[in-house]
């Protein structure tokens, strides 16, 4: 079972995408999603990389971030409490911080981190065997 990094920090995102121009937050992004995907497969569903996001953020005038963002949260949500696992984000929470994040934009950072330690917490149950592949 290879280890999934569970210490990522809203600091070093912010830190080096903008040091990188947004580059980081692109392989974050998706590196997160591929972890994830790898925690969850058991639950049979697959969450969309990033590049689906970037492809679809125009076309679809941003409603499909809406979406994408709604089913990261869902699924984190119901399988951190299929395992037990405190939850401490949503679907349609994070559909509402990127929704009003477009009016006031540090919402965004707020729905970062909630993946983010959202994500840290399964890693850790992960690491530790109490998740099955």
């Amino acid at each position: 079972m290879k280890r999934i990094k569970e210490n990522r920090s809203l600091l070093v995102y912010l830190l080096l995408s903008v040091l990188t121009l947004g580059i980081y937050a692109i392989w974050h992004q998706n590196r997160m999603i591929s972890d994830i995907n790898r925690m969850l497969k058991s639950d049979g569903k697959r969450t969309a990389g990033v590049g689906w996001l970037i492809l679809l953020f125009i076309p679809t005038l941003t409603i499909y971030s809406l979406v994408w963002h709604y089913k990261i949260g869902k699924r984190l949500n119901e399988n951190l409490m299929r395992w037990g696992v405190p939850s401490c984000v949503s679907g349609g929470g994070l559909t509402a911080l990127i929704f009003f994040s477009r009016q006031i934009p540090f919402l965004s950072l707020i729905a970062e981190y909630k993946m983010i330690h959202a994500t840290n917490r399964l890693a850790r149950y992960y690491n530790r065997g109490r998740l099955s592949e």
